[in-house]
């Protein structure tokens, strides 16, 4: 199995495919991301915009799923 396919049980692994989701009220957009750490449910954690390359800080929400500091939760 591919390393960036491994999700830990309801976190991410470093180098693991992620989905960053980011928005407001009333309007959500998700894009593809690298998790540059290990990170838990509820913990933030470094991800890397895979089309911009920008590195943002984000909360873990499930396995695979991160959200943006400034989007609601």
């Amino acid at each position: 199995m591919e390393a960036g396919l491994l999700h830990s049980q309801d976190g991410i692994r470093r180098g693991a495919r992620v989905q960053i989701v980011g928005g407001h009220p009333g309007f959500q957009v998700s894009i593809a991301g690298t998790a540059l750490q290990d990170g838990g449910r509820d913990e933030y954690v470094q991800v890397r915009n895979n089309s911009t390359g920008r590195i943002v800080n984000a909360h873990v929400t499930g396995s695979g799923t991160v959200q943006t500091a400034a989007s609601p939760r």
